[in-house]
């Protein structure tokens, strides 16, 4: 983050295809979406053994993507519709969750 200090906190959270919850993570707000995707990947694949595709946001790109693919046999993919920046809503509220990063795993059966 080049230095900067950053205050507060951020949530990682892993959804399904459905949008339910399925993991969070609440870290300090310095802490980058590589580096929490990097601790929390190994925990999503122990516990949802059949997930096999990822959709992840902007700032999980690279070598993670690699590692993902080679350490946890998941692939790592970035949708068209992500990248856009758009807020996320909550079913039923008009209200944006700007704050929230999301992590949707899509589960194959």
């Amino acid at each position: 983050m080049g230095g900067k200090k950053i205050n507060g906190r951020r949530r990682h959270v892993f959804t399904d295809s459905l949008g339910l919850l399925q993991m969070i993570w609440v870290t300090a707000a310095n802490v980058t979406e590589g580096q929490a995707a990097r601790a929390m990947l190994p925990v999503l694949r122990t516990r949802f053994r059949k997930i096999t595709l990822v959709w992840a946001d902007g700032g999980c790109t690279g070598s993670l993507v690699t590692w993902a693919k080679e350490e946890l046999q998941l692939t790592l993919s970035t949708p068209d519709s992500l990248k856009a920046r758009q807020p996320l809503r909550l079913p039923g509220s008009g209200s944006p969750m700007a704050t929230t990063r999301r992590l949707s795993a899509s589960m194959t059966t």
